[in-house]
């Protein structure tokens, strides 16, 4: 955003990019003056404006615009997840949702002991959104049920296993789990929450979580050798010697 100054001495704010484009409240003219040629237009303190035909004055608001107002927002639930990790702890260790998932993935699962601290992190990661969100909103409660949230992130974590398990592990699920999108964070608070979580960096979905999965479960894999879980030594009476060897 810029500030930008007309012949006449009114000042706003925008990007280069939209003072060159060719809105129609321009008429043509595409270095235009919101305030000398849009008389019914509204400019938010963020510089965000909307245009009101049936307005004859230009009005200048304190507040920003409802995006730009959720985005805000949603930086407090940022700022107050570290915060929120505790809490979100305790829910799922008092959940017995989570104890049965976590007890059904246990004999299916193989590695499951090895992969269990990145599920267990998406879970915190995912309850501590929810946890503050309560916090900024002053909510008594979650702003989604406790089962369709631990549901939404069963089904993330199911995403993210290996097909051969997710079949055996769906009885797990409540009937009522939510789901989880790039830019979708269900439940009974601003939808836009979602979109700008994702505008700010937050990952819903945490999509390496799949990659980092697969890359200890084939670690896992490659411990077989031993019962030690240690690579056997090299026999080097084995090896053959090059006919150019190097000093």
């Amino acid at each position: 955003m810029l500030w930008w100054r007309c012949p006449v001495g009114h000042e706003w704010r925008e990007t280069p990019l939209q003072r060159r484009s060719p809105a129609t409240w321009k008429k043509g003219d595409l270095y235009a003056c919101l305030y000398c040629i849009a008389p019914g237009a509204v400019v938010h303190s963020c510089g965000h404006r909307r245009l009101r035909p049936s307005e004859t004055t230009f009005r200048v608001l304190a507040h920003p615009c409802e995006r730009c107002e959720v985005t805000e927002h949603t930086h407090l639930i940022l700022d107050a997840l570290d915060g929120s990790a505790a809490a979100a702890v305790r829910l799922l260790d008092d959940s017995p949702l989570y104890a049965l998932f976590c007890s059904a993935a246990a004999d299916t699962v193989e590695w499951w002991d090895e992969v269990f601290p990145l599920v267990e992190a998406y879970f915190v990661r995912m309850v501590s959104v929810y946890v503050a969100i309560a916090t900024v909103e002053h909510r008594p409660t979650l702003s989604y049920p406790t089962s369709s949230l631990l549901g939404a992130c069963m089904l993330r974590i199911l995403d993210a296993l290996p097909p051969g398990c997710r079949e055996e592990m769906q009885a797990a699920v409540p009937d009522d789990a939510g789901h989880f999108r790039d830019k979708y964070l269900p439940g009974w608070h601003a939808s836009e929450i979602g979109w700008a979580l994702k505008k700010l960096g937050f990952d819903i979905l945490d999509t390496p979580l799949a990659g980092d999965i697969e890359r200890r479960v084939q670690f896992c894999e490659q411990q077989r050798f031993t019962a030690t879980g240690e690579l056997p030594l090299v026999d080097l009476a084995d090896t053959t010697v090059s006919e150019n060897p190097r000093t």
